[in-house]
């Protein structure tokens, strides 16, 4: 529905195609309209839920979430409102009035980013403007977020296949105040301190930049009665300022691939269109299984998009450059080299290990990211799967979140429950604790290996249900798509927690069904079945070209 949306601008508006011609000439390579098209997505997709969570809002269904609503209006509701077509309860809300106020605040914004990227682009290219700075060569670059739990592993894979060489790769410190690999890690990069070349600086980024600028302004004083046409112009804008460190990635390294895991941003069209020029293929790195319809698999620009098998890919071709192409690896977190580079904390390990050995059974609860606007959804199923432990004397649960920050947030969660301090005094219960951020003390494959039901969202549903592991979701709205009617099929999603604390009584008293489609999951997800996928993945990147 709101890639229609998108589409629906692009080919009648007359902003669309001015904002598309000044993007090209900006990045000299027609990817650049499939750029814009996923910033105006991101936002057009994102008020059309608010709207949408304002005419049904969580509290009717007994949430005590309005606040995850923004207030206020923004200049594209009613355009996000058309695109959600006919509906009496959208219909009660007043058209946007975009008045001077809204008017004057959304053109401020394009002034203040117009500003923002001439001072950050002229202050590059004063203080680390050199002459013919020297690039370095690797095969393949990582970002500082993929590669700093996975490089021991894929050094092994590629040790093992006699690939490894001392330019195999090298890691980008891509975001402020990030610590550097530990010794004996491959090489990094720095790019707050690296130089660019002061001549390419000006010809390829600060002169088309501010061509690019001007036509943005130029469009939007032209038009500020026009919010499409304004937000076009700040969509231009930002992606302007947002390539900046890509360029400067540019001038300091010569790849062959390069690897991404940013579906969900304009960062990845950028990528590869500005490391594209100079030979680097933009590689998407597996690192989910998601099955979203909208922007987090829109308009992407890869080279290579690498997925665990062919679902991913299917669901979001309709949209891809025409030259990307695909890489079926199979679970790269089941492959051998990750998990022997892994640990499991002797604590975790014990308590999961001694109830085992005296015959008892283990519900995993897999926690999702910090987001406040699903907290309550999240809440609601762990406290419904404390209950369903604490009747039953033969299973212990174990919560283990999605890193160091959703720790915080599940923290607060169990410390409002006087149930889980008593399940936890009983020892039938353990919070894996991230006391030490990037580090892994409890890694999920483990947890799939020794757990007997499964609690989760997402890629870790996924992954655990292609290991034979029942696995269970609860989310009260979701995607009418293939792999979500399948899961409901077979009672392991829900939309309400009544429903899902059924289901999970039922699969905690028989937990070795055998309804499930295991096989459907695997095909779509991990065909291969073993535990190779970082040999695949290192054939399709560092193997010598034909």
């Amino acid at each position: 529905m709101s890639i229609d949306a998108v589409e629906a601008v692009f080919t009648a508006h007359p902003a669309a195609h001015r904002m598309t011609r000044a993007c090209i000439d900006f990045l000299g390579d027609a990817e650049a309209e499939r750029v814009l098209k996923k910033g105006f997505h991101q936002v057009i997709e994102e008020r059309m839920r608010f709207l949408a969570l304002r005419a049904d809002p969580p509290s009717a269904y007994g949430f005590a979430a309005d606040g995850i609503i923004p207030p206020g209006d923004h200049p594209l509701d009613d355009t996000a409102r058309a695109a959600l077509g006919d509906d009496d309860q959208l219909a009660a809300f007043a058209p946007v009035r975009y008045g001077l106020p809204m008017r004057g605040t959304h053109l401020f914004q394009i002034v203040i980013r117009s500003i923002l990227f001439v001072s950050e682009a002229v202050e590059i290219y004063f203080r680390f403007g050199v002459r013919n700075p020297k690039r370095q060569s690797f095969r393949v670059g990582t970002p500082h977020a993929i590669n700093q739990n996975n490089w021991g592993a894929m050094r092994k894979a590629l040790e093992d296949l006699d690939m490894w060489t001392d330019d195999a790769l090298v890691t980008v410190l891509d975001r402020p105040d990030l610590t550097p690999p530990p010794p004996g890690a491959p090489p990094c990069i720095d790019l707050e301190a690296a130089p660019v070349d002061r001549r390419r600086w000006w010809t390829e980024v600060m002169r088309p930049g501010l061509r690019l600028l001007r036509a943005a302004l130029w469009n939007a004083f032209r038009h500020p009665g026009d919010p499409v046409s304004v937000q076009l112009s700040l969509e231009a804008i930002k992606f302007t300022r947002a390539s900046l460190p890509i360029w400067r990635l540019a001038h300091n390294l010569q790849l062959g691939s390069y690897i991404d895991a940013e579906e969900y941003t304009v960062r990845q069209g950028l990528k590869s269109i500005i490391l594209g020029k100079q030979g680097t293929q933009l590689v998407r790195w597996p690192h989910s299984q998601m099955d979203d319809q909208g922007v987090a698999l829109s308009y992407m620009s890869y080279h290579l998009f690498l997925s665990g098998g062919p679902y991913v890919s299917r669901i979001s071709s309709a949209t891809r450059a025409p030259r990307c192409k695909d890489g079926f690896v199979g679970l790269y977190r089941n492959d051998s080299h990750m998990i022997a580079n892994q640990s499991v904390d002797k604590t975790y390990d014990h308590a999961v290990t001694t109830h085992r050995n005296t015959g008892g059974k283990v519900l995993a609860y897999f926690g999702a990211g910090p987001d406040p606007h699903v907290a309550p959804i999240y809440r609601a199923s762990l406290y419904a799967a404390l209950r369903q432990v604490a009747m039953r004397d033969d299973w212990m649960m174990v919560i283990k979140t999605k890193g160091h920050r959703p720790y915080g947030m599940y923290s607060g969660f169990v410390a409002d429950s006087p149930l889980f301090a008593e399940l936890q005094k009983a020892g039938k219960v353990v919070l894996v604790d991230y006391f030490r951020p990037f580090f892994e003390p409890c890694p999920a494959g483990w947890l799939i290996d020794v757990m007997d039901v499964g609690i989760g969202t997402g890629s870790i549903q996924i992954e655990a249900l292609t290991q034979g592991k029942p696995t269970l979701s609860y989310m009260p709205v979701g995607d009418d798509s293939e792999l979500n009617n399948t899961l409901r099929d077979h009672a392991l999603w829900h939309e309400t927690v009544d429903g899902f604390e059924a289901a999970l009584a039922d699969f905690l008293d028989n937990p070795t069904q055998t309804n499930i489609p295991y096989d459907w999951f695997r095909e779509q997800f991990d065909p291969f079945g073993d535990d190779q996928a970082l040999s695949r993945i290192a054939r399709l990147l560092w193997a010598p070209a034909a």
